[in-house]
């Protein structure tokens, strides 16, 4: 009888850790709650969608876009990427990221970790029981689309406020193209615009701040037209390079 005691409080851990590794494999792992994580943010004319779950081997966007319908056609709809590709900034680091063009209207979505397990977006502007896939009244996040189409401009995800040793070194600029369609007014002047700069010397967002130009529209997509071309050496603080916010005036000459 003790043998068979002993023998019992061995398998005891073992018989544990089985049950934790078949309860895994049948409903997966929980993703770890958000670190550093983005709400949804305006790229240019797409939106930025970013969910952290750093254990996942596949995570998917779903929702009522016109080009998804909650995966209709399967998992390889919208599939997100931690590799650093599509709007994910940092390879392996467990932030999952999709670029998606949007027309300006209101949709819901979430997001699908390894093909089972839905969740909504903690970042969202709102979560409500909405109109689409609610059988069971689980909650959508919901995001509203507003873009200007005159203005390439967009929201950023770095902080504006960060400090640096050395700022970030354009490499390559390219000069804009003077609108044909302004050039009888005769117009010349600077178009200041804020260019997001992030750790790998790529462009984020663009803002423009100010258009010291009539018919400024015309002027301020071209200098963010032009901007959006340029390359360069990323900021650095500590040794180390960083995503920071900075100031340039886009010149408008006739010559």
């Amino acid at each position: 009888m003790e043998d068979v005691k002993n023998r019992e409080n061995i398998m005891k851990p073992f018989t544990l850790i089985l049950m934790i590794i078949i309860v895994n494999n049948l409903f997966g792992s929980q993703p770890s709650p958000p670190q550093n994580q983005l709400e949804p943010s305006v790229v240019d004319l797409r939106v930025l969608f970013q969910f952290s779950a750093p254990s996942a081997k596949q995570v998917n966007l779903a929702g009522s876009f016109p080009d998804n319908q909650w995966l209709r056609d399967g998992y390889d709809t919208d599939v997100m990427y931690d590799d650093g590709t599509n709007g994910d900034r940092i390879a392996g680091d467990g932030i999952w990221s999709i670029v998606k063009t949007l027309t300006n209207s209101k949709y819901e979505y979430r997001f699908v970790v390894d093909r089972k397990l839905w969740f909504n977006d903690p970042n969202a502007c709102s979560n409500y029981i909405g109109l689409y896939d609610n059988i069971d009244n689980r909650k959508n996040s919901i995001i509203i689309v507003k873009l200007r189409k005159d203005n390439l401009s967009g929201i950023g995800s770095t902080t504006k406020f960060q400090i640096y040793d050395i700022p970030a070194q354009p490499l390559k600029k390219v000069s804009p193209i003077y609108p044909d369609s302004a050039k009888s007014t005769n117009i010349e002047g600077v178009v200041i615009v804020q260019v997001e700069i992030f750790e790998d010397g790529t462009i984020g967002a663009i803002e423009v701040i100010k258009s010291m130009l009539n018919r400024s529209s015309e002027f301020e997509e071209a200098a963010i037209k032009a901007v959006r071309q340029w390359k360069f050496a990323p900021a650095i603080l500590n040794g180390k390079p960083i995503s920071i916010w900075q100031t340039y005036g886009i010149e408008f000459l006739l010559k």
